[in-house]
């Protein structure tokens, strides 16, 4: 009788265990948010991109490949600037990463409480071979600011996912162009790759001695935001650097109330073809400084 009651307790601690396990296990099969995975961009469609279009607040930022090659340029109220390819490659491998998608709506009048509207959202169209183009809508965040909302052109649902694409969501140019006074973005070896630097008709070259270090440090200052040439403005210096590939780049400085203004133009010797560049920009007291005291002629 004494082992009947002890085996009777035993078995009642077991099925309240298991009892407990399967009531845990439902509570969290109703609390598990449902999702699936996939991606924004097909990785297939990858080396086929032609053009990125980002816009939001009245300004659009187009992102596009230069002649079917892996160097990008951006243009923003038809000023044409070398980008960061570095950022465009980051952003492109954001949308082709498989990730979860949350479906939080099937209702088109919950656009607005997402900040998914047509008026609300930033928005990006990206090009495939010019042919095939998708458009998808990024709104606002969730409570917890983890995700974004975000759904498509062709589709009524709205979505979840998680923020890791929010920094590229900007049409800003701060963000996209090549910060570098000699830009990086312009063939594959410019930089390291300059003959010869020509500053108020003074030649500095390869035969100079510390030359190499003086386009070195040149190559490594960095400019300020996107400008436009003033249209008093004086020019007062120009510099001329040509490359080992036949490419000249022309910066034409400027003095404005600003300060200085360095205004680009792009040309191949070899061919004579000319670049599409066609922007400007400010550069401090302090960068100028240092441009000067490289090349001492910029003073004279």
């Amino acid at each position: 009788m004494k082992k009947n009651s002890v085996l009777l307790v035993y078995v009642s601690a077991v099925l309240i265990v298991f009892y407990g396990i399967s009531f845990i296990s439902a509570v969290r099969g109703r609390n598990e948010e449902k999702h699936f995975q996939s991606v924004l961009m097909n990785r297939k469609y990858e080396n086929m991109l032609t053009e990125m279009v980002i816009s939001g607040e009245n300004i659009s930022m187009k992102l596009y490949r230069r002649n079917g090659n892996d160097l990008w340029e951006g243009m923003c109220d038809d000023v044409v600037f070398p980008v960061d390819n570095r950022q465009v490659k980051t952003f492109i491998s954001r949308l082709t990463k498989i990730r979860n998608m949350y479906k939080i709506s099937d209702n088109k009048n919950k656009w607005d409480s997402f900040s998914l509207s047509d008026q609300q959202a930033v928005t990006l169209v990206y090009k495939i071979d010019n042919n095939m183009s998708t458009k998808i809508y990024f709104g606002g965040q969730n409570f917890t600011k983890n995700r974004r909302y975000m759904r498509t052109a062709n589709k009524i649902s709205s979505y979840e996912i998680d923020s890791d694409l929010d920094v590229f969501l900007t049409a800003r140019e701060s963000f996209w162009y090549d910060p570098y006074v000699i830009p990086r973005n312009v063939t594959k070896s410019y930089v390291d790759d300059i003959q010869r630097i020509r500053i108020n008709g003074i030649i500095y070259d390869q035969k100079d001695k510390g030359f190499e270090a003086k386009c070195a440090k040149l190559s490594e200052l960095r400019h300020g935001e996107i400008s436009s040439i003033p249209k008093d403005g004086k020019k007062v210096y120009s510099i001329e650097v040509e490359s080992g590939d036949g490419l000249s780049l022309y910066i034409y400085v400027y003095n404005s109330v600003e300060g200085k203004i360095l205004a680009y133009t792009f040309k191949n010797t070899l061919d004579e073809k000319k670049y599409d560049y066609n922007y400007a920009v400010k550069i401090s007291s302090w960068t100028f400084g240092k441009i000067e005291e490289l090349f001492p002629s910029l003073k004279k």
